[in-house]
């Protein structure tokens, strides 16, 4: 648990210097909205249908490339407000090479060598290995 506020309150708060809080982003790909071509313009997902402008804000064409864009920013301000607090964040783009994608999560990570670009699965265990050991020596060095 990374947040020390409800609905989860047992983490430490931030800043603790006796804990270091790590988040992974793990992703296969880009943000994409599937569009489809009925009346509600998407398939269902976590903002509902596009049509109902739940993810774009008023003013804005409700299309594909907007909706991504906007999926793209939102990931990046996550990812910004967790390093504001003191989040290590590391970053995994898992057999994807799109100039977008890998934007998008090298600018997640904490730092360049936070972000591992995994072009196969079978390479994963060997990132989350580095991972572990980046974050042990960080615990000793403390």
């Amino acid at each position: 648990v990374l947040s020390p506020t409800p609905p989860y309150t047992e983490g430490s708060p931030y800043g603790d210097p006796y804990w270091n809080k790590a988040m992974v982003l793990l992703t296969d790909g880009t943000n994409t909205e599937p569009t489809t071509s009925t009346y509600h313009q998407s398939d269902y997902t976590a903002f509902n249908y596009l049509v109902r402008n739940n993810l774009l804000g008023s003013g804005v064409t409700h299309n594909t490339a907007n909706a991504e864009a906007e999926l793209d920013r939102r990931t990046a301000l996550v990812c910004a407000n967790a390093k504001a607090a003191g989040i290590r964040v590391y970053s995994i783009l898992l057999m994807e090479n799109s100039s977008r994608a890998v934007n998008l999560m090298q600018g997640c990570a904490t730092s360049p060598d936070l972000y591992f670009n995994s072009p196969s699965a079978a390479e994963l265990q060997g990132v989350f290995n580095a991972i572990a050991t980046d974050l042990s020596n960080l615990r000793v060095s403390k």
